[in-house]
């Protein structure tokens, strides 16, 4: 068990992770016959159509500017229990204010647990750990090697607050989500909370050994209807859904996504737009990852001379990992599209089978983003070239890409 305490924590060996004892989900709550303008969800678009939950209520939150103070006023309102799964915790003003509500639940007699990946804030001090720890909170590493040598990375972002509202997307706890990051968060409610409950109550006995009751699931708060796409190293529900909806796909894919290299997607875009869907793709101008820079630049001149339209998001590191397909299906959640994301990482996205909200997305992000952001034609390739060294460099990442 990787439990912090206010102690010095020692270095312990990351240790092989097996996935045993898993906790069923909740029985499956009633579909709806249509949800507006005779639109019904499809099984089709499903990567397990008995996962499918009606009753969802969902807030899209874009930027952490805005979604801090959502989350905050959340935790504040808890009365019995809180679950916080995250990859990067970063000292600053948020994990600070993070701390400190914390700290008063816990003396308030809320039981409060805490997952964070051992990869992602292994950059950070950890002072703002033993901050979060001391005050009373089961602080719990997880992570480790997988079966084949591999390392493995929690890279979900999760709140899950009495059972009943949950906090899910591409946000890190870290003050430059404020500004200098371009990412979004989704609330939520209805039955599906107790699914993505489920999914930290088996990382939690995966990391520590306990097992945790499942909660019942939630009364209908709303009208969508939503599937939680839990990906960890043997199951794959985010690929499954996303490319069978890219598969399907007969007007349009809007995608933004801070990295895109899984070979297999871009073949399954460009054969999209081959067919003459019309495929968008956001990507950050700029990444926050240095070695797979060059990688993803080789990644979209593949995707623009296969006819996708690619735009650059400038300024700021666009983080979001979202898709829209056909104006009826959507996507959110902490997934790129890189190999590792697909099949390797601990992940969590939520699909949205709804016309509704996948417009406000739309209207909302995508199409608001496009506006600000650089179109990569054919001439700006040429105009732009790469480095030989910069190539170079991507072909060698190339060949290990299945780690990145």
């Amino acid at each position: 068990m990787n439990s912090i305490t206010p102690s010095p924590v020692p270095d312990e060996p990351l240790r092989p992770l097996n996935r045993e004892g898993a906790i069923p989900p909740p029985a499956r709550a009633p579909l709806p016959v249509a949800n507006v303008d005779g639109f019904a969800p499809s099984d089709s678009l499903a990567a397990d159509p008995g996962k499918l939950r009606a009753g969802t209520s969902l807030q899209l939150i874009i930027d952490g500017k805005n979604a801090f103070p959502e989350l905050f006023q959340s935790l504040r309102g808890a009365r019995k229990e809180i679950v916080m799964e995250y990859f990067l915790v970063k000292d600053g003003q948020i994990t600070r204010e993070l701390a400190d509500i914390l700290a008063t639940k816990v003396k308030e007699g809320v039981k409060v647990r805490f997952l964070y990946d051992w990869f992602g804030s292994r950059k950070f001090d950890d002072s703002i750990i033993r901050q979060i720890a001391a005050s009373g909170v089961e602080v719990v590493r997880h992570g480790g090697i997988l079966g084949k040598g591999l390392p493995q990375s929690d890279h979900r972002k999760l709140t899950v607050i009495d059972g009943q509202t949950a906090f899910t997307g591409g946000i890190n706890l870290g003050d430059h989500y404020i500004e200098q990051y371009h990412d979004v968060m989704i609330k939520i409610g209805g039955p599906v909370v107790a699914d993505l409950h489920a999914s930290f109550a088996e990382n939690w006995q995966q990391a520590t050994g306990e097992q945790l009751a499942p909660i019942p699931a939630p009364a209908p708060e709303g009208t969508y209807t939503t599937e939680v796409l839990a990906t960890d190293p043997e199951r794959h529900p985010f690929k499954k859904a996303l490319f069978q909806a890219v598969d399907t796909a007969t007007s349009s894919i809007a995608v933004e996504m801070a990295y895109i290299t899984d070979d297999t997607l871009i073949d399954k875009l460009i054969a999209a737009s081959g067919r003459g869907v019309d495929v968008r793709l956001i990507v950050p101008e700029k990444g926050d990852e240095s070695l797979i820079q060059g990688l993803h630049r080789l990644s979209y001149d593949r995707l623009v001379r296969g006819g996708v339209k690619v735009f650059l998001f400038p300024d700021r590191m666009a983080h979001t990992k979202v898709a829209v397909v056909d104006s009826r299906w959507a996507v959110v959640g902490s997934t790129n599209g890189t190999h590792r994301a697909l099949n390797t990482n601990d992940e969590l996205s939520l699909a949205v089978h709804d016309p509704r909200f996948a417009q406000e997305l739309q209207t909302r992000l995508l199409a608001v983003d496009e506006r600000q952001a650089i179109p990569v034609t054919e001439a700006y390739l040429t105009s732009h070239p790469i480095p030989r060294g910069e190539r170079l460099k991507a072909r060698l990442t190339e060949m290990f890409d299945f780690l990145l």
